[in-house]
This record gives C-alpha cells, sequence and structure tokens, in this order.
C-alpha cells in the first residue's frame, strides 16, 4: 500500500505539471514534473518506461520553455530508456523522437530534425497506421521542416 500511494503521488505531480504547463504556468510545471521524476526513479529506478515518460515530460516543459538544450538532455534520456524498456519500434520512442525533433529544429540542426522526425512518421505509420492522429501530426511536422529547410537552404 505505501508502494502504491507513492506511484499515485508521482502521478498526480505529472498530471498536474501537465495542466500547469497547458495554462502556460511553465514554472510551476517544470517544479511538478521534476518532483514526480525524482519520486519516479525511488521507486521505479532508472530504468523503466514510467521514469522514461517523466523525463519525456520534463523535457517537453523545457521546450516549451525555449530551453531546447536542456530538453535535449532530458529526452535523450527518456529516449534511452524507452528504447531499451519498450524498443525502438514502440509508438512511445516515436513520441520521444517527435520532441527531440523539435528540439532540434529550434537550434538550427535541420538535418538531425529531419532524420528523427522521419524515424518518428516511420514508427507511426508502420504501428498505429497512416491515418492515426498522431502520425498525422508527425507528417505535417515533417513537410514543414522540409520547407523550413529548403528556405534555410536558399537564403
Amino acid at each position: 500500500a505505501y508502494l502504491d500511494q507513492h506511484e499515485e503521488a508521482a502521478q498526480v505531480m505529472s498530471l498536474m505539471g501537465r495542466c500547469y504547463l497547458k495554462q502556460g504556468k511553465t514554472i510551476e510545471s517544470e517544479r511538478l514534473h521534476r518532483q514526480a521524476l525524482n519520486l519516479t526513479i525511488d521507486l521505479c529506478g532508472g530504468h523503466h518506461h514510467q521514469t522514461a515518460v517523466e523525463y519525456c515530460e520534463l523535457g517537453q516543459c523545457l521546450y516549451e520553455q525555449k530551453r531546447y538544450r536542456e530538453a535535449k538532455t532530458e529526452l535523450h534520456t527518456a529516449l534511452k530508456i524507452e528504447t531499451n524498456v519498450a524498443g525502438r519500434e514502440h509508438p512511445s520512442t516515436a513520441s520521444i523522437l517527435y520532441w527531440l525533433s523539435l528540439c532540434y529544429k529550434h537550434t538550427d540542426d535541420y538535418q538531425k530534425s529531419l532524420s528523427l522526425m522521419t524515424e518518428a512518421v516511420e514508427i507511426m505509420k508502420t504501428r498505429l497506421g497512416d491515418s492515426h492522429p498522431d502520425t498525422l501530426t508527425m507528417l505535417e511536422q515533417l513537410q514543414s521542416l522540409h520547407m523550413q529547410k529548403e528556405r534555410n537552404v536558399e537564403s
């Protein structure tokens, strides 16, 4: 019961962090995500799916604060864990690749961004199909990346 209560506390912190993020309260969101991450590591260890989720949530929060380099660090940690736990071809791994791609885009590394987004799209197409909403969102981002890269080459 003790462990279950603490797992629930970490999940509630994470959910509250997402709510704060949607409200634009990024500092509060980051604080809660860091607490949820630390508690999750204490409870589940550093190589658990939920730990990867918390690293990804923190990475998304940092991304929203335009702290792209810090976000990349958290997202790379999430990717390493999730790849080991769920495999490289899992949709949750694709989601992390998606967020990493966005970070690379904002640090003007379009080649790396395109590579990551392409991999994410392929995973989603294979696992969830061409018409899944997440696949379509990633496809739109991939098209946008191609256009941005072309504009940067022209300038």
